[in-house]
């Protein structure tokens, strides 16, 4: 018979530091753990998956909504040197996949203006290549709908101004400041370019 003591035995001791009972030692905290961690994944599933699904029902309501808008103000505005869009042609930029530089700005703001004055500079003394646009939103407008809409997706917060690339439908790169126009001119000049089918 072996000297040394189950793992289940109990050693008797009040202030017990032997390594091979269990006196003292409670199941509780580990359970507890166990408990709280899949609560917050359970959570986490439920919060992804409700988000995922009101998006998806957002896009295809205004993707419906204004498809083919994107081309029909395209189409008018061909050979301008800044192309602009309205709230349901900016969703639609997104939904039909176009490619290009979009600015979004704000109706009567200081910023916006300033923004918008050094894009059209820069753009001016480039090729016409009918890939740059603005979005000028007005918080106020018509559609607040659409323009709410339009503005979640293209701004990270609801400041404008913002210069967005815009590839494949996606925003692949964006500048939120300038400090300089040399930063403005680095920034189109990187993806100038890029052909629009990678």
């Amino acid at each position: 018979m072996s000297d040394k003591k189950s793992s289940t035995e109990k050693c008797g001791c009040k202030d017990c530091k032997c390594e091979n009972c269990n006196c003292g030692r409670s199941m509780m905290p580990i359970c507890f753990l166990v408990c709280a961690l899949t609560a917050v994944l359970v959570a986490l599933i439920f919060s992804i998956s409700f988000t995922a699904v009101f998006t998806t029902e957002l896009r295809h309501k205004y993707g419906n909504t204004y498809a083919g808008t994107y081309v029909e103000e395209y189409s008018k505005s061909i050979g301008a040197t800044i192309i602009p869009l309205s709230a349901g042609a900016t969703i639609d930029m997104f939904e039909s996949g176009a490619t290009g530089f979009l600015m979004i700005g704000e109706t009567d703001d200081e910023r916006s203006d300033g923004f918008y004055g050094r894009y059209f500079n820069l753009v001016n003394q480039l090729d016409k290549t009918n890939e740059f646009f603005v979005y000028t939103y007005n918080k106020n407008g018509e559609d607040s709908q659409a323009e709410s809409y339009a503005r979640a997706i293209t701004l990270d917060n609801e400041n404008a101004p913002a210069l967005l690339y815009v590839r494949n439908g996606k925003i692949h790169d964006r500048l939120d400041s300038i400090y300089d126009d040399s930063i403005l001119n680095t920034f189109i000049m990187k993806y100038k370019a890029v052909p629009s089918n990678e």
